[in-house]
């Protein structure tokens, strides 16, 4: 099918294409909320993936974006540009604001049945070896390998990834992560489920010791006291859950870059019964913690390193 006409209304909304793939059906585009994040017009990564022939949308960096194609354009674009939408539209066979999704299950199903422990890999198997020594080089040891039961698998929906399981406070598998060693677009692919409602590792938690809220489990998984989110958003449900429970310090550790989520989520929890005991972390410079955690003095040291916002940087 020819997508040009959809291509140059995105085009002239986001600006220049970075990738394309699938025969010009699925394209990126620089995320506006990114750049805006980073006080640039376009921040040149290209994280906003939309599916021309499906009509969906989705930035795998801030996640904020709407999910569907004409989610995007109301929302970025001008009158003019939505208008335009609804024209064309017909003949890409949206569904305009009728898209129905399904609902998600709240529960893993199914795991990976191609999953390799990497406590049982042969480290004489060159196969086996490539995503251990990409582990390896993220500052992971055999210990922290073992103790999280984290493998990979070389077939399958998943080939090619890291695969971490993820537990509910009774120890069963309820989530899993995954991520490519290999370099491919989409780094991270999880399950197709509701994890809003989840609070993973659960089983490790001690509410009352400081909590760290992170976004994922390569920057959080090393941390003694974790609460990851998978992403940048703080649900009701985890909100709820932090808020009902936590008995000491609550400590934001999400990328130092999302200084808007940082922000926005420091104001959501400093209120009630958990005011002023709500942190942020001091990075020593622009490394997040999964590349901190590289260097485990660095690492450590950070995670000691935290404060309260001003007034002022939260306006």
């Amino acid at each position: 099918m020819d997508y040009s006409l959809i291509t140059d209304l995105v085009v002239s909304i986001f600006g220049n294409i970075k990738k394309t793939y699938h025969g010009n059906s699925q394209i990126t585009v620089d995320c506006p909320l990114c750049s805006a994040d980073k006080n640039v017009e376009y921040d040149g990564k290209g994280n906003l993936e939309i599916n021309l022939e499906e009509g969906l949308s989705h930035c795998w960096a801030c996640e904020r974006t709407p999910g569907t194609i004409d989610g995007i354009i109301k929302k970025f674009g001008n009158k003019q540009h939505y208008n335009t939408f609804k024209v064309i539209a017909p003949e890409y066979d949206y569904q305009i604001n009728k898209r129905k999704y399904t609902k998600k299950d709240k529960n893993i199903t199914e795991f990976p049945k191609e999953f390799i422990p990497f406590s049982i890999i042969n480290k004489r198997n060159y196969i086996h070896l490539q995503p251990y020594n990409y582990i390896i080089s993220r500052g992971y040891t055999d210990d922290l390998l073992k103790e999280f039961n984290i493998g990979f698998c070389l077939e399958g929906k998943y080939k090619q990834r890291i695969v971490v399981p993820l537990y509910d406070k009774k120890g069963n598998i309820i989530y899993f992560s995954t991520r490519s060693y290999i370099g491919a677009k989409q780094k991270y692919l999880n399950p197709d489920t509701d994890k809003d409602d989840l609070i993973f590792n659960e089983n490790r938690i001690d509410w009352e010791k400081p909590l760290y809220i992170t976004e994922g489990v390569f920057d959080g998984l090393p941390i003694p006291n974790h609460f990851l989110l998978l992403g940048k958003s703080l649900s009701e449900f985890k909100w709820k859950a932090i808020y009902d429970n936590a008995k000491s310090d609550i400590v934001i550790a999400l990328d130092p870059d999302a200084t808007q989520q940082i922000y926005g989520m420091y104001q959501k929890l400093n209120a009630g019964k958990l005011r002023n005991r709500i942190f942020v972390l001091n990075y020593p410079d622009d490394r997040d913690l999964g590349k901190l955690f590289e260097n485990k003095e660095d690492f450590y040291n950070t995670l000691l390193n935290y404060r309260h916002l001003s007034e002022i940087e939260i306006i």
